[in-house]
């Protein structure tokens, strides 16, 4: 990170917090992560058919990969929420967001 950043701060060896904690995911046990976040979802999973959660979805790959995880490898069934206007969608991000609702058959509700 440039020093210029505004709100950037440094530790005594001068390293961002950005880099500090990229180099601590390295001591994260992530299938432990995984069985907590599995629990998380157990306790909140519905039965009837309604929403188990919800996703602010922009149609980008981190909001795919996102309800990717809960709808297919959790069994969730969220309800996607975006914000936006519709003046700054382009056409393939607009067939992004479309494909989210297309591809894991989950609603949309979009507030533009």
């Amino acid at each position: 990170m440039p020093d210029t950043k505004p709100g950037l701060v440094l530790n005594k060896q001068g390293i961002c917090q950005a880099c500090t904690h990229f180099e601590n995911r390295k001591n994260i046990d992530w299938n432990q992560r995984f069985e907590e976040l599995k629990k998380l979802c157990d306790k909140y999973r519905k039965n009837d058919g309604s929403y188990d959660c919800i996703i602010a979805a922009s149609g980008g790959k981190d909001s795919h990969f996102q309800i990717y995880v809960m709808k297919e490898l959790m069994k969730m069934n969220p309800l996607l929420v975006s914000v936006s206007t519709l003046f700054s969608w382009t056409e393939t991000g607009w067939s992004n967001f479309n494909n989210m609702s297309d591809t894991f058959g989950c609603d949309i509700i979009s507030l533009n």
